[in-house]
């Protein structure tokens, strides 16, 4: 890319204590990687990947586990393997990888670390409820992007929401991460739609739908948002 008449968006994020980390390094051929990093608090949101082999996004999420992973790129539930993230939680320095699962025995590989900033950003759960309702994330102006994954049972995608493309009451465009097809008829083959979904409130977001990639009732969600 970039390819003729053809649309994209990005979203950057600046490095920052408390809110932010980038970490790249070379694994070593151990059960258990024990990385640093420079976020200065208990990263609450990771996601990794070798840089130089074909592997998937592997997550870790603090509201859901460290015996718990996902896939980014795929719509898959969380999976439970004891010891995953081994052998402890992460802490204010450094996290842990168990390179046998997610195929970092040799070789560099990238790993982003998100946390909660108070007013800034927000990584934490909330169980759906099968109507409407606003998700209080601290913000003074409402949150701006939202990645949210369903992770108590149900198979969803990766979505993600933010206010360059609409989180209004006129409607969201949501992209699915997992998803890297063209224009179909077919909604589950379209990476990006438009659904009245989301939109931004004053201290987090609004959730208007009873949708079940993220607001099932009874269903729990881990969500990313940002101011």
């Amino acid at each position: 890319f970039p390819s003729h008449d053809t649309d994209y968006i990005s979203w950057n994020f600046r490095r920052a204590p408390g809110f932010f980390d980038v970490v790249c390094a070379t694994a070593t051929n151990s059960y258990d990687a024990t990385i640093s990093h420079n976020l200065g608090v208990k990263p609450e949101l990771i996601i990794a990947k070798t840089r130089g082999l074909g592997a998937s996004w592997a997550v870790y999420a603090a509201p859901v586990g460290r015996d718990w992973y996902s896939y980014l790129n795929y719509d898959s539930p969380f999976t439970q393997e004891v010891n995953v993230w081994t052998p402890n939680d992460p802490t204010a320095s450094v996290f842990h990888m168990n390179e046998r699962t997610f195929g970092f025995s040799s070789g560099g590989y990238v790993a982003y670390l998100f946390a909660t900033c108070p007013g800034v950003s927000k990584v934490f759960s909330y169980t759906g409820n099968g109507s409407s309702q606003t998700i209080n994330c601290g913000f003074a102006a409402g949150a701006r992007f939202v990645l949210i994954k369903a992770f108590s049972s149900a198979t969803a995608p990766w979505l993600v929401f933010d206010t360059s493309r609409g989180m209004t009451s006129g409607g969201s465009y949501y992209l699915i991460l997992s998803n890297t097809g063209g224009v179909s008829n077919d909604p589950s083959t379209v990476p990006e739609d438009v659904a009245l979904w989301i939109q931004t409130s004053s201290l987090g977001f609004t959730i208007t739908t009873t949708n079940s990639y993220i607001n099932s009732s009874g269903q729990k969600y881990l969500y990313l948002a940002i101011a």
